[in-house]
């Protein structure tokens, strides 16, 4: 949401451009192919040119891992869906900034930073929050194939061993917390309406 707003206000720049450009290549790419080759180049690339110096290490150890271990696979699943909230955030703030009472803030004497998150930003949340379940869906989905290339020790991981291995009473149990979770995001973003916009009442 952050590139979104700041593509929005710095509108046919060349930080409009760049964000925009990294938002269209993370929406594009799956998170399989980032996976793929964050592994090659930060594992086998790097790891050989500068000798172990700096390299990823795709082994993971632990059941949570570490921080070292987490940002790779976190990029390669988190990557697709900023892409999408980056492009939403900046049409729908795009299109909130050229209203009426905006340039009356403005016009009141408001700092910039006051108008464009307090009254710009608020009202273009609706749109990106409208999103928001879908995405959960989105990532849950590419844990299943993120988890699996990465060796993480998750549901997801769990859910496709348990299918091979016809174990259904863990398969219908994993599916039972995934459809759990995407209902319970599916709420969240019901009550966050009423948050971002008073006008919505249940």
């Amino acid at each position: 949401m952050t590139f979104g707003v700041l593509a929005a206000i710095r509108q046919n720049t060349w930080v409009d451009y760049l964000l925009t450009t990294l938002a269209v290549v993370g929406y594009t790419v799956p998170s399989f192919v980032i996976a793929g080759l964050g592994i090659m180049i930060f594992a086998n690339f790097l790891g050989s040119v500068t000798g172990g110096a700096i390299a990823y290490s795709p082994v993971w150890t632990g059941t949570y891992g570490t921080i070292g271990e987490l940002w790779l696979p976190a990029l390669s699943i988190g990557l697709y869906t900023s892409g999408q909230i980056t492009r939403i955030t900046r049409a729908s703030m795009l299109e909130v900034i050229q209203q009426d009472y905006i340039r009356t803030a403005r016009a009141k004497g408001l700092r910039e930073r006051v108008v464009t998150i307090r009254h710009a930003l608020r009202n273009a949340l609706v749109p990106v929050i409208s999103i928001l379940g879908t995405t959960v869906v989105g990532i849950l989905v590419g844990v299943l194939v993120i988890e699996n290339i990465f060796g993480i020790p998750g549901l997801g991981k769990e859910f496709v061993e348990s299918i091979l291995q016809h174990d259904y009473n863990v398969t219908v149990g994993v599916f039972t917390i995934f459809a759990l979770l995407i209902g319970l995001s599916n709420l969240a973003v019901d009550l966050i309406y009423t948050v971002v916009d008073p006008r919505i009442r249940y």
